[in-house]
């Protein structure tokens, strides 16, 4: 087998991993899942890469594989970002990835009730006080586009502005006023996913 898999060898490898289960010398992720955004199911990502390759554990590393599975098209879930809402967007990649006759194939035998999902997250106790300073700074305007804020809170007729953290605190960023923009929601979108 070649050391770059294709995304056909990876399909193979999980269905193999669902009959084999968990080849020897490798360990459960604890942090990162290759995730079948279609059937939901989630897979270490060093293992599937072992079986589509037939390599043993130490031949390479998460760092180097992991870009490699995204660009093959598959969704890598990060369980410290906690982030669901990644989820479904790259779902809807994936399913757009695909022949209309598939997607398709799929409405005629999918549920038409969603099923309910739980979810372990990590949350940060962010500070309130940040939040309340910067969309005060902030006076009612975007401070990435300039704009005033699209609409007002029908609780309290305030401007809404979404407080932003520049490095996120998930990657070790701090929860202080000099951290945040308060962003309008395009522009908030934006800085996500843009």
């Amino acid at each position: 087998m070649t050391n770059s898999p294709t995304r056909k060898d990876i399909l193979e490898a999980m269905a193999k991993f669902d009959r084999d289960g968990l080849p020897s010398g490798f360990k459960e992720s604890r942090y990162f899942f290759l995730v079948d955004l279609l059937t939901g199911r989630a897979y270490p990502p060093k293992a599937i890469w072992g079986i589509a390759t037939e390599q043993d554990a130490y031949k390479f590393y998460p760092g180097k594989i992991i870009p490699k599975l995204r660009k093959l098209g598959f969704y890598i879930y990060d369980s410290r970002l906690g982030h669901s809402e990644y989820d479904f967007g790259a779902g809807v990649e994936q399913s757009s990835g695909d022949s209309p006759k598939q997607r398709r194939n799929r409405l005629a035998n999918a549920d038409k009730k969603p099923r309910a999902t739980f979810a372990v997250v990590q949350r940060f106790a962010r500070n309130p006080d940040v939040v309340a300073e910067r969309l005060f700074l902030a006076a009612g305007h975007c401070e990435k586009c300039g704009k005033e804020a699209p609409f007002k809170r029908k609780r309290d007729d305030t401007p809404f502005l979404e407080v932003h953290h520049i490095v996120p605190l998930a990657e070790d960023g701090d929860d202080t006023v000099e951290n945040c923009i308060a962003l309008c929601p395009n522009c908030h979108r934006e800085e996500h996913f843009g």
